[in-house]
């Protein structure tokens, strides 16, 4: 039997018989040990930015409630909330027009017949929207509203690009904001009430978006799009309550700014450990050595 100055090296050789038991661990086992490879600390800004879409998205939520407290108090005429659904739709219509006229006018006819369709199918439910719920308590609305809403915020489609292989849809976020709508507007007491509530909540669900989908590859566009709303929502939510404004500039406040804090001082405490014990990776060069 060799001593142990007279054993051969251990070796990292599977099929091979050596005179060391099985669990031996050599002294160079943790010198190869290496912590948080490929851990990188994205920057402040680009974090901020990319909370911008969920700030966005709350601005949307807030901006719509509010609309409609003014209509179910009474603050506002359901002629005045028309005519921001004209405005916003006339300021829609020139990107809207850019891209469908990229796929060729009879995209444009298309959309315009859907439009049309849109409207008539609207007015002839106002009527029975506004009853649909007549039997129903309003804290049940509310609180279903409210669960929606934030089903809505929670499921809504936040990517920047566009993945082929990523298959959640977003049409469940727009369908839970669509059901919250119409519970919502079943509260209201005329059939104009409802028809222009409606026809906000299509434009802010549905078309807006879907034109930030399509422009909002740009930092500058997500940020003029979430300033907008959120100026607006605080607008509209002053004339009905003061402390709901002080809930919404801090939620945006902390989702913009203190959250993208909070997840670098996170990064930081990151403590990965790799060394030779890990699961060898393939590289596509060495693939290609063996075809």
């Amino acid at each position: 039997m060799m001593s142990r100055g007279q054993q051969p090296p251990w070796r990292k050789v599977l099929f091979l018989r050596q005179p060391y038991p099985d669990n031996y661990v050599p002294p160079s086992f943790l010198h190869l040990l290496r912590t948080n490879v490929g851990v990188h600390v994205p920057p402040f800004t680009s974090l901020v930015l990319l909370s911008l879409r969920v700030t966005l998205q709350f601005a949307i939520i807030t901006c719509f409630t509010g609309v409609f407290s003014a209509l179910f108090t009474g603050l506002v005429a359901q002629h005045h909330v028309l005519a921001i659904c004209l405005i916003l739709a006339l300021l829609m219509l020139p990107p809207f027009v850019s891209l469908n006229f990229a796929e060729g006018p009879a995209q444009i006819r298309a959309a315009a017949k859907s439009f049309v369709l849109f409207v008539t199918t609207l007015l002839a439910l106002s009527p029975i929207l506004s009853t649909l719920t007549i039997d129903v308590s309003s804290d049940s609305i509310w609180s279903l509203s409210a669960v929606c809403l934030a089903c809505n915020l929670l499921l809504n489609d936040y990517r920047v690009y566009r993945s082929v292989s990523l298959k959640f849809p977003a049409s469940i976020a727009t369908n839970m904001a669509v059901f919250a709508s119409v519970l919502l507007a079943s509260r209201l007491k005329t059939t104009e009430s409802v028809f222009s509530l409606m026809t906000l909540s299509a434009e802010m669900f549905v078309l807006l978006p879907l034109l930030h989908r399509n422009y909002g590859t740009s930092p500058i566009v997500t940020i003029m799009f979430a300033l907008s709303l959120l100026i607006a929502s605080v607008v509209l939510w002053w004339f009905v309550s003061s402390s709901m404004v002080t809930g919404i500039v801090c939620v945006s406040a902390s989702v913009t700014f203190l959250c993208p804090l909070w997840l670098q001082r996170l990064y930081r405490l990151k403590n990965t450990v790799h060394g030779p014990w890990d699961q060898a990776v393939i590289m596509k060069t060495e693939i290609s050595r063996f075809r």
